[in-house]
């Protein structure tokens, strides 16, 4: 997508209110690809990634969503919402090619998905390697959210993920990549270190397109418990911290697509 500024590597995803006219954002903004990735999993990637979806339905005319993940737990997740009257303006795409082998995937998957939507959430897998699904993905998207678990096993795996960004940046130009904690303990030292720790590896790290973000997901059941019952943020089992943690995603995403504009 051509979407590219010349300030674009370097700029950080803001902090700001939301659009007053969520209207023309959601009509100039379409098809824009959103990818949600880490090589480890549990580290939130689903929750995220169904969560923003839903918190960018009531902007957009419609939002496709893609599971990449074999387990499938994202579009159940959006299944079951939907059976209840939730998620009216998500709808999946790319059913069953999670377990598409990789020598029969189409070329230009994510091209076609972008037609007729103003955002494609994309929910991916873990593993030890970007799979083809995930690189065909982020070949088309201009932002990656990479949550990570401030705990060390967690933080070694999304250090992997360098050499497979860095690959993926050399292909698209126009690619960037936040990173930012889940499933968050402040009350630990352990997540306290580990959250400085990250932080000072992307920022030493950045390579120009990798933003340490200024926002964080916490550890909640309530999160857990949205998952089961088929609803998104605006669920009451939700706190309002809880919610806010998602708002605040959700606008800086918006302030930056329409900085790229």
């Amino acid at each position: 997508m051509a979407l590219a500024t010349a300030q674009k590597a370097e700029s950080a995803p803001p902090e700001s209110s939301a659009p007053t006219s969520v209207t023309e954002t959601a009509s100039t903004w379409r098809g824009i690809p959103i990818v949600v990735a880490n090589l480890k999993g549990g580290v939130g990637k689903s929750t995220l990634a169904v969560s923003l979806a839903s918190a960018l339905a009531p902007l957009a005319r419609k939002v496709k969503f893609v599971d990449l993940d074999s387990q499938q737990s994202a579009s159940e997740w959006v299944q079951l919402g939907q059976m209840d009257g939730h998620f009216k303006a998500i709808e999946l795409v790319g059913q069953g090619v999670a377990n598409t082998p990789d020598k029969d995937l189409a070329d230009g998957l994510f091209d076609s998905w972008l037609d007729d939507c103003d955002f494609l959430i994309v929910d991916t897998p873990a593993g030890g390697t970007l799979t083809p699904t995930t690189q065909q993905a982020i070949a088309v998207t201009d932002l990656v959210l990479v949550p990570f678990e401030p705990a060390s096993l967690a933080i070694r795996s999304t250090v992997k993920m360098w050499p497979f960004l860095r690959e993926a940046k050399r292909k698209n130009k126009y690619l960037e990549v936040w990173v930012f904690p889940s499933k968050v303990e402040m009350n630990t030292n352990e997540h306290r270190d580990g959250i400085a720790q990250m932080k000072d590896f992307v920022e030493q790290n950045n390579d120009g397109f990798i933003t340490f973000a200024p926002f964080s997901i916490s550890k909640r059941t309530a999160y857990q418990t949205i998952s089961t019952d088929g609803t998104g943020p605006e669920s009451r089992r939700l706190t309002d911290v809880s919610r806010q943690e998602i708002e605040a995603i959700k606008i800086a995403v918006l302030r930056h697509l329409e900085v790229l504009g």
